[in-house]
């Protein structure tokens, strides 16, 4: 389990990023520059919950500054990757992703930090959501998605894998209304589960467990609310 302060850097020895994490999550401030040495972006992790200060685009132009501003990621080849507005810290209003050759993935809006998806399609432009409503099942950059979509919230159990074909799930997530809630497990590639616990809503509530490989409990933590009231580490 990873915890205390943590640096990372490039290849030429340039600060990557640096920030700390509490009980395998990023929390607190975090970091990030770019392999010239400029900074590119300030954030604070709240459990789940992204907030974002400062961002500057690779011409060094600032974005976002002070919580507020147009958010924009891109492929290497320069094509859109994500789109939206950050207001007050936090994603705001329409949003939008894309695939790598440009054409549009999804589309959708947050309402105060929950996501609403309105349309979403695959990487071979099948509809998977329409008009907030759909399953959704994805194999794109940032892995395979499967789940339930109603009344444009995430709902039930979605499974996450790195590769759609992958026998193994990387992890399973409860929804309830767009939120995270109920049971939570990531998983070794062994199959075995690495850490387990419940959430209500995006915040860890209860005993989390985390396991070595062979299924012997490593540590424990207990939360209320995403605060760490105990533990055995």
């Amino acid at each position: 389990m990873m915890e205390g302060k943590l640096e990372s850097f490039y290849p030429n020895k340039k600060l990557s990023s640096s920030g700390s994490y509490m009980d395998n999550y990023l929390a607190g401030e975090w970091k990030f520059w770019d392999d010239k040495g400029k900074l590119t972006g300030e954030y604070v992790y709240e459990g789940d919950i992204v907030k974002t200060l400062n961002v500057w685009d690779s011409l060094g132009n600032q974005t976002i500054k002070d919580g507020n501003g147009v958010f924009k990621t891109f492929y290497p080849d320069g094509k859109p990757m994500e789109a939206g507005h950050i207001k007050d810290g936090y994603k705001s209003g329409p949003w939008k992703t894309y695939f790598n050759n440009g054409i549009l993935n999804e589309e959708g809006e947050f309402k105060d930090n929950v996501y609403y998806i309105k349309n979403a399609s695959s990487s071979t432009l099948n509809s998977m959501i329409k008009d907030g409503e759909g399953k959704y099942n994805s194999d794109e950059t940032s892995g395979f998605q499967q789940g339930t979509v109603h009344k444009g919230l995430r709902v039930g159990e979605w499974i996450l894998k790195k590769m759609e074909s992958d026998s193994v799930p990387s992890q399973t997530l409860t929804y309830r209304n767009g939120k995270l809630n109920g049971k939570q497990k990531t998983f070794f590639e062994n199959g075995q589960v690495s850490a387990e616990g419940d959430l209500k809503d995006n915040k860890r509530e209860g005993t989390w467990f985390w396991y070595h490989k062979n299924g012997r409990v490593e540590s424990f933590v207990f939360f209320e609310m995403e605060k760490k009231k105990d533990s055995n580490i």
